[in-house]
C-alpha cells in the first residue's frame, strides 16, 4: 500500500478551512461585494479557520495526554471526567 501524502489531521483541517473560506466567499458575493474582495476575505477566513481548529485539536490532545494515568504494566489509561 502506498503511503499517503497527507495524514488525517491536516487533511481534515485543510478541508474545513476550505469549506469556511468558500462559505465566506459565497456570503460576501451575496452581500454585493466585488469578486476580488470576496476572494481575499475567503482566503483570510480559511487561514484563520485552519489556525483556530489546529489550536482546538491540539488543546484537546494535550488535555487527554495530561489525564493519562500510568498503569502497573507501563501502559497509560485515560479517565474522562464528564
Amino acid at each position: 500500500m502506498k503511503p499517503s501524502l497527507l495524514s488525517l489531521r491536516p487533511g481534515v483541517l485543510l478541508s474545513l478551512g476550505m469549506v469556511g473560506g468558500g462559505v465566506t466567499v459565497a456570503l460576501s458575493l451575496l452581500a454585493g461585494h466585488a469578486v476580488a474582495d470576496s476572494l481575499l476575505g475567503g482566503m483570510a477566513s480559511a487561514g484563520a479557520m485552519v489556525s483556530f481548529l489546529d489550536r482546538v485539536v491540539a488543546a484537546r490532545a494535550n488535555r487527554t495526554a495530561q489525564n493519562a494515568l500510568p498503569q502497573a504494566d507501563g501502559s497509560e489509561e485515560v479517565h474522562r471526567h464528564v
